[in-house]
């Protein structure tokens, strides 16, 4: 699976962090630093990269050091400091590890994730369609794709857990502009 992830760490840094680069660097005591890699000969420490750089690297260790199959990765609002088209890129990367056999589970306020989850859900089975509607992706990649049954979305309301899921629609995600009401 060690490839796969790999991949995923390119497709973050080169889509969503802009080309910058997280690396492991040792120090001249001996220890070692996470930097970002701005230019070939350029690095900042993780303490001066912007909110975004902070924001992705969880994701970037957990993909290089941690992500494998059947396990659980939770993550609170990992479309902060994110521009919306990058949270839309990274929600599916989040879909490609789904499809990858790990699970996601995440806490959003953002309608761009949530209606990019809608179109990603909305995948058709057969492969010239799903090649068609990957195009139409960000990352033009098919296994973005997802199926209904692969996702859940649920509100709290009236301290009770909804789903927001309906058969006809998809996934009801307009209930969270009633937050704002």
């Amino acid at each position: 699976n060690s490839g796969e992830s790999d991949e995923l760490v390119d497709l973050v840094e080169r889509h969503i962090a802009g080309g910058n680069r997280l690396a492991m660097t040792s120090t001249p005591l001996g220890g070692r630093e996470l930097r970002i890699a701005v230019k070939e000969d350029l690095s900042i420490d993780l303490y001066n990269a912007s909110s975004s750089i902070k924001q992705l690297t969880p994701l970037l260790l957990y993909l290089r050091y941690r992500a494998a199959k059947n396990q659980l990765l939770i993550i609170d609002e990992p479309e902060m400091n994110l521009h919306p088209e990058s949270q839309a890129k990274l929600l599916e990367v989040l879909a490609i590890m789904v499809n990858m056999g790990v699970h996601v589970l995440l806490t959003t306020h953002s309608p761009y994730f949530m209606a990019h989850l809608t179109n990603l859900a909305q995948r058709s089975n057969k492969p010239t369609s799903r090649k068609k509607q990957a195009e139409n992706l960000y990352l033009n990649d098919p296994r973005a794709l997802l199926t209904m049954e692969q996702v859940g979305a649920y509100e709290i309301r009236d301290n009770k857990l909804n789903s927001l899921k309906d058969p006809d629609y998809g996934i009801r995600w307009d209930t969270l502009s009633d937050v704002f009401s």
